[in-house]
């Protein structure tokens, strides 16, 4: 079998920046660095996503190797219920996790991302919850609108989310 011999494909060499060495490129992400984690537990209703973040929560509050994080749950239930109030939208008749509360919040997040035109409102206003209990957390003004930076102390953030 005669096989024509090609050489393998060679990656394309960047001019428009500097090569970085291995302890630069660490320097830059430890530049970086938040020591905050954020987390979603997602799963169908009444599969458990708010015992496992309340788990996950009292895990992350134990010190361990000398790290104990300060842990917020951060709902989008509740960012998708302010949003309705503020646009005087239905509400879910009570405040059960069953279905029907499930797919009345799920339908106002629709409503949310089609009404701003945006697929990522939902998440959007999940970032703003971040900012505002991190605000709080280092002692500046949640209704600040400049950017609130991390502190560099431990701290996590969890949004138990179900679905139909």
């Amino acid at each position: 079998m005669n096989r024509e011999h090609r050489p393998m494909a060679v990656p394309a060499t960047r001019t428009d920046q500097p090569a970085l060495s291995g302890k630069q490129s660490q320097a830059l992400v430890t530049d970086e660095k938040a020591n905050e984690l954020i987390f979603a537990v997602v799963g169908h209703v009444g599969s458990g996503t708010t015992a496992v973040a309340e788990a996950l929560r009292a895990r992350l509050m134990e010190e361990a190797k000398g790290v104990k994080y300060d842990v917020h749950i951060l709902k989008a239930r509740q960012v998708i219920l302010d949003w309705a109030k503020q646009h005087n939208k239905a509400l879910p008749a009570d405040d059960r996790a069953d279905l029907n509360v499930v797919t009345r919040l799920q339908d106002l997040g629709d409503e949310m991302r089609k009404e701003s035109d945006d697929n990522a409102a939902v998440a959007r206003q999940l970032v703003g919850a971040v900012k505002r209990t991190r605000a709080t957390s280092v002692g500046r003004d949640p209704a600040d609108e400049t950017p609130i930076a991390p502190d560099g102390k431990p701290r996590a953030y969890i949004d138990p989310v179900s679905f139909r």
